[in-house]
């Protein structure tokens, strides 16, 4: 309540830095954010400190009344948006909460790919009885992907975000059905089946928050098999990683 130009500036240069540091130090070329004011402050970072980088942003206004969105910096000489949606979650208690951003880009290659970006419903009041809200939201994703696999069977998927639960709960292992990926021992990949490539360095006992001094894998990302049959966008296998540069 605070923030002054200086502050600000200084946030957004210290996000700078740790976006830099991605992708061996060329930055990335697709980026979920979350808990974002407005589109603005996004806006200024690109331009203040990424201009040799050709970033856009795809970002919709959400209805949570605390101002606090989803949003996808896109690297603009690969990505072309065909479509920018936000998916409605509808609370039991019908309190607003975020958007699923999703977005369907063509790709520079000629592919298309359908990203999805999260930030579910938190754990307050307790991860047991809040958790009829995040199953919600896995309910609302769920669909979205169902009717894409459904329309297109090689529709290529992926899932990022701030889900506030870890893999192996309910809203994620079995609502969504994501699949907790070993790249060791799952070879046999189903184009339809969900995969959660933050499953093996949770089990490794990583995370990306640190609550009372224990790791949780809160932020994850989730592709679909299709990303996964050695075509010409595909995933590598075994290089999921938690930025941490220090």
């Amino acid at each position: 309540k605070k923030w002054t130009n200086e502050r600000l500036n200084k946030k957004l240069y210290n996000l700078s830095r740790v976006i830099r540091y991605m992708n061996n130090v060329q930055g990335p070329d697709l980026l979920g954010v979350e808990e974002v004011e407005h589109r603005s402050v996004l806006d200024t970072m690109i331009n203040r400190y990424f201009c040799d980088k050709n970033y856009k942003v795809a970002y919709l206004e959400s209805p949570d009344k605390r101002g606090i969105d989803a949003g996808l910096i896109y690297n603009a000489n690969i990505f072309t948006p065909l479509s920018i949606k936000g998916l409605k979650v509808e609370l039991p208690s019908h309190y607003p909460t975020r958007l699923i951003l999703k977005v369907h880009f063509k790709m520079s290659s000629g592919d298309s790919i359908y990203v999805f970006v999260n930030h579910w419903p938190s754990r307050r009041g307790g991860s047991k009885k809040s958790a009829i809200n995040r199953i919600t939201a896995a309910n609302v994703l769920k669909t979205a992907v169902a009717k894409l696999q459904t329309s297109n069977p090689n529709v290529k998927i992926i899932i990022i975000g701030d889900f506030n639960d870890e893999p192996y709960n309910t809203s994620i292992a079995e609502t969504l059905g994501a699949k907790l990926y070993n790249p060791e021992t799952d070879t046999k990949i189903s184009e339809h089946t969900l995969y959660n490539l933050a499953a093996q360095s949770y089990q490794n006992g990583k995370g990306t928050f640190l609550y009372r001094a224990q790791w949780n894998m809160l932020d994850q990302i989730i592709i679909n098999g299709n990303l996964m049959d050695g075509g010409k966008i595909n995933y590598r296998s075994n290089s999921f990683r938690i930025i941490n540069p220090y």
